[in-house]
């Protein structure tokens, strides 16, 4: 797999919009909260908010459903 980093200015998220509203969500309702001591406390901790995120959390703009059931309804109708 070849990964190409992204080279825009400090500042400017257009070119990664999605990424940066995940990372700014994810400070804001987890990592401010907690005080990790390893580096494996970090990824367990980034693998329980991503599953929080995708199966459990509801978005309003999602109709109020998490990511999965909101996919899975579009999905069913393709």
């Amino acid at each position: 797999i070849e990964l190409v980093q992204s080279m825009s200015r400090k500042g400017n998220c257009h070119d990664n919009a999605q990424g940066e509203t995940i990372f700014n969500l994810m400070k804001r309702e987890r990592l401010n909260r907690v005080k990790l001591h390893s580096l494996e406390e970090v990824q367990q901790e980034l693998e329980d908010y991503i599953y929080w995120f995708n199966n459990i959390r509801r978005s309003n703009k999602l109709n109020y459903t998490t990511p999965v059931k909101y996919r899975d309804r579009v999905m069913a109708t393709i």
